[in-house]
């Protein structure tokens, strides 16, 4: 069963997407038209506009820029 939890303290973009099997961590910030796919998000990430992060880990306070794609990695 796939599953995804959002801590309530996050704040995700209306136009961004967080699929299932997902993890978006404590005081986290998603802008807009990103998504976040099969991936866990730590506490207190940065991730930018059009960001695509698929597969992977980002650890804590760790900020992704703009128009980035992340895949298969641990950062």
């Amino acid at each position: 069963m796939l599953s995804t939890y959002i801590d309530k303290s996050a704040s995700i973009a209306i136009s961004s997407h967080v699929s299932n099997n997902s993890v978006v961590g404590l005081n986290t910030v998603i802008d807009a038209n990103s998504t976040i796919n099969s991936s866990v998000i730590g506490e207190r990430c940065t991730i930018g506009k059009n960001v695509n992060i698929i597969n992977s880990i980002i650890d804590k306070n760790v900020v992704v820029g703009d128009n980035c794609m992340i895949s298969n990695a641990i950062i």
